[in-house]
């Protein structure tokens, strides 16, 4: 009741129910196929895991804690361990799309798991029996494991990580992925005032960091307004039809309330999919605004193609014509 008591009181419970309910399923969801989620599975659950770095650490402590519990409440743990399990597993990897982050709940369990397995060979009274001499001596132990892991693994990670940044720094466009050197927020920073408000179309928002310039709109990041589903590429008209109901309104709304002097249109952060793709969005661009420049950036996450063209659009100062759009 606490998390619904807002939305009745201001009269937005169907809002609650379409983002936390619809748009998961008719949206979110609605690409996903089963081939996606074994694939996760697999690579989160079957890959990924056994390469953990911190699994040393974790069993210890885990078989520290989980003994003691053991010796004074028996085996009904199982039970909560082994739910934890079922639940955590498919809530990682029902969205059919990998982020490591998503597999924290399930790495820390199936260590607990490791640590329970690794002792269920001794008995209760073995159990029982257990020292608090002995005890101690696992967090010690975990803390030295930990101090070793730190002096042998974690070097070897970061010199791989190291070897892999050399790589990349050879790469003719890799320059222009630094902060410092990147060209959309270079150029904001060097043609609008530091009061002015720009807004970013895509998955862009560093670009606002970049620049040192506050974003004009709610939508930092532009699924909502462009139906965008992330990791998959489908028909515009697919797209245009998930556009979230009222998001461009929204928009359209915000860019007018801030005066958004700049507006930038990097669609190839959103799989090709422009600002101008969309008729009421690229409406009021040709309304309000004149084609400034077209800068050329590396795209994300994809440095060794060449920079995409992004469109830059500064807002009409009067009634004079100009090149709306690109």
């Amino acid at each position: 009741m606490g998390v619904l008591s807002p939305y009745v009181v201001t009269h937005h419970l169907e809002d609650f129910w379409y983002y936390f309910v619809r748009y998961g399923r008719e949206v979110y969801m609605a690409p996903v196929t089963l081939a996606d989620v074994r694939s996760v599975l697999e690579k989160g659950v079957l890959r990924s895991f056994p390469l953990n770095l911190f699994l040393a650490t974790f069993l210890l402590k885990a078989t520290w804690f989980m003994r003691v519990r053991h010796a004074r409440h028996g085996r009904t743990w199982w039970f909560l361990l082994l739910g934890h399990v079922l639940i955590s597993i498919p809530a990682s990897t029902f969205t059919g799309r990998y982020f490591g982050h998503y597999f924290l709940q399930v790495d820390m369990f199936l260590t607990v798991g490791f640590a329970l397995a690794l002792f269920g060979v001794c008995d209760d009274d073995d159990l029982r029996a257990l020292r608090w001499q002995d005890l101690r001596l696992q967090p010690r132990i975990a803390m030295v494991s930990a101090a070793i892991l730190g002096v042998v693994a974690l070097p070897l990670l970061f010199s791989g990580q190291n070897r892999r940044y050399e790589e990349l720094s050879r790469l003719e466009f890799f320059p222009l992925t630094i902060a410092a050197h990147e060209p959309i927020g270079d150029w904001i920073r060097r043609n609008t005032d530091p009061d002015d408000r720009v807004f970013v179309w895509g998955l862009r928002g560093d670009v606002y960091l970049n620049a040192n310039r506050k974003p004009a709109s709610r939508f930092v990041y532009t699924l909502f307004p462009s139906g965008l589903v992330p990791w998959y590429d489908e028909p515009l008209h697919v797209q245009q039809a998930r556009v979230v109901p009222g998001s461009q309104e929204a928009l359209i709304a915000d860019l007018e309330a801030s005066r958004a002097e700049i507006i930038v249109d990097v669609g190839n952060s959103t799989l090709d999919r422009f600002m101008t793709h969309y008729p009421m969005l690229r409406a009021y661009i040709e309304r309000n605004y004149c084609l400034e420049v077209v800068l050329r950036h590396p795209q994300m996450f994809r440095i060794k193609v060449p920079p995409a063209t992004v469109p830059v659009y500064r807002r009409r100062s009067t009634n004079e014509p100009c090149n709306p759009t690109n």
